[in-house]
């Protein structure tokens, strides 16, 4: 459970003083504690509080449908396509052709908040992997809802938000039933990709404040 309303605006008041005095905003360090308070969290990175350290956690990639997906420690990622050797990149993702028809682009690249994994599996008692949830990259010390609609660069690559990346009923069927309606608006990003270039494990991720 996150905190209540009044503990957000206590926090927001203490970073208003803590940013008029010069110091900087401290957050706890877990990916489950940050999960308690993601609605501050989001408040104060769009007010540009926040110079928070965040990266990326995991990479992963499918070559076809339903293949599992493999981490690699780096990855190749080509605009308007996506990252060279994945499902999508190859147009042989479970949606491709459903997207392609659609004329969509958001099936690029898909990115999920190691925190929001964390808070699910803690809640419901599952031993899941990062790479189950199937999202290419997994970051940690930034919210990704906010970033619809805006550019941010993982690792010197620039990236566009499109839409959120929900839970669908194929996913559910692998994992559990359980994941619908839990992570509704909790599993992640789809975004397109700007430029070309590579990423790596540990790479910066970069938003600028509104």
């Amino acid at each position: 459970m996150c905190c209540g309303t009044q503990q957000t605006r206590v926090l927001v008041r203490k970073a208003d003083r803590a940013r008029s005095t010069g110091q900087g905003c401290q957050l706890p360090a877990s990916g489950a504690e940050r999960s308690k308070i993601a609605p501050v969290i989001e408040i104060l990175q769009d007010r540009g509080y926040l110079q928070m350290s965040a990266t990326v956690t995991s990479i992963f990639i499918a070559p076809a449908a339903g293949a599992p997906m493999t981490p690699i420690e780096t990855a190749e990622l080509e605009a308007g396509r996506g990252i060279v050797g994945d499902r999508y990149y190859r147009s042989e993702g479970s949606y491709s052709a459903k997207l392609r028809a659609k004329g969509a682009d958001d099936w690029q690249i898909t990115l999920i908040e190691s925190e929001e994994i964390d808070q699910f599996l803690a809640e419901e008692g599952l031993d899941l992997a990062y790479g189950d949830f199937r999202r290419n990259i997994v970051t940690t010390g930034v919210r990704l809802n906010p970033l619809v609609g805006k550019r941010f660069v993982v690792a010197g690559v620039e990236m566009e938000g499109v839409r959120f990346c929900e839970p669908c009923a194929y996913l559910a069927k692998l994992l559990t039933d359980k994941l619908m309606p839990a992570m509704v608006g909790r599993c992640g990003l789809r975004a397109r990709i700007v430029n070309n270039g590579k990423i790596a494990v540990g790479g910066a991720i970069e938003v600028q404040p509104l």
